[in-house]
């Protein structure tokens, strides 16, 4: 893990260099600005994290579940993404 990146009011992202993990799960992360050939995750936990200008020419994702994460500003070539689950942030917005 990098250093920590404040986001927000409360929360600190740690800068990451991969969102691959020897455990599979990469939590409460920051990846960004990088341009990659190849992008290819398989049965990773990415949750609570930002991925901000990532650039690739290809990107193959099987078995990826995704928990509140925001992709901002990125550029994902021949996107192949199965086998996978996103769910979205918590809305953070009240009724009334």
């Amino acid at each position: 893990m990098g250093q920590p990146t404040y986001v927000g009011q409360l929360a600190y992202l740690s800068s990451v260099t991969s969102l691959g993990s020897g455990r599979g799960r990469v939590t409460e992360f920051h990846y960004g600005d990088a341009d990659l050939r190849a992008l290819d995750l398989a049965d990773t936990h990415l949750a609570d994290g930002r991925v901000t200008g990532l650039r690739t020419q290809g990107v193959r994702l099987e078995r990826l579940r995704v928990d509140s994460v925001e992709f901002t500003g990125c550029d994902l070539a021949s996107l192949r993404w199965s086998d996978s689950k996103v769910s979205p942030a918590p809305s953070s917005a009240t009724a009334s």
